[in-house]
């Protein structure tokens, strides 16, 4: 075998290597990307938890959670800075969905319920409350998405 020849097949190698490498990293990064899907998932679904157990864990805020959806004006101060602050978390929480959203590192599933979830608790004058008072503290395409997602906020029933 010449020098040429040697060198023909080493060239057809080094392609093949760099053709099984580039498959390989592809391979790689779509199943990264899918383990942060589902960690996204799990992180939504953990956080949902929390805030659901903060209400349902305590009579005294389940009663403070309840009178804040439509007559927080009345709630002493104390009760106001507790419903503001639970509910700026919920924000937090809403904020970081988006932010997964917005790198397609959340499924559909899950961006459909936190979006059904904001249409139906963003009719609280709490959460209204709390989105008045944060809001400047957040990016504008996030104000822009919460803005539109609470104009059209039904109230639970």
């Amino acid at each position: 075998m010449t020098l040429e020849q040697v060198a023909a097949v080493a060239e057809i190698v080094g392609v093949i290597l760099v053709v099984a490498s580039l498959v390989y990293v592809a391979r790689q990064l779509r199943q990264n990307t899918e383990m942060m899907r589902a960690n996204a998932s799990d992180q939504r679904a953990q956080r949902d938890a929390e805030l659901n157990f903060k209400v349902s864990d305590s009579q005294e805020f389940a009663e403070i959670w309840l009178k804040g959806a439509s007559d927080f004006d009345n709630l002493n101060e104390l009760h106001q800075v507790r419903l503001i602050f639970f509910n700026r978390t919920a924000i937090v929480h809403w904020h970081s969905m988006f932010s997964l959203r917005i790198r397609s590192l959340l499924p559909d599933s899950d961006w459909n319920e936190m979006k059904w979830m904001i249409r139906h608790v963003g009719s609280r004058q709490d959460t209204l409350e709390a989105w008045k008072m944060f809001k400047p503290s957040f990016e504008e395409p996030f104000q822009e998405f919460l803005d539109a997602e609470l104009a059209a906020a039904e109230p639970l029933s």
